[in-house]
């Protein structure tokens, strides 16, 4: 997400904002105001999961990140699945730092 504000976009449609809300909207309003360390510094917190998502099952992983965060978006759209046991263990890892955040 930062990526595309760095390089002057004025907007973007993210599926990371459907399970770090609160991250997504403060780096909106610093890349805005054109804090651009402020926005790394937020980043930091949703960089491990967005990496894991990025390698495969992105919206599987993105519906199970909302589930684990608490924001529940309910189960992917046929022919999607949920994301398999041993891949959420892992999900669950990347998604350590944001919580914290996410809970502020």
């Amino acid at each position: 997400m930062p990526y595309a504000l760095f390089a002057g976009a004025s907007g973007l449609i993210w599926g990371g904002a459907n399970f770090a809300p609160r991250a997504a909207v403060e780096i909106a309003r610093q890349a805005q105001a054109g804090n651009w360390s402020a926005v790394q510094e937020i980043w930091q917190f949703i960089a491990p999961a967005m990496s894991l998502i990025w390698q495969g099952d992105y919206v599987q992983n993105v519906y199970a990140a909302a589930e684990i965060l608490g924001y529940g978006a309910g189960q992917p759209r046929k022919p999607l699945a949920r994301l398999p046991q041993h891949k959420l263990a892992v999900l669950q890892t990347a998604l350590e730092p944001l919580q914290a955040y996410e809970k502020r």
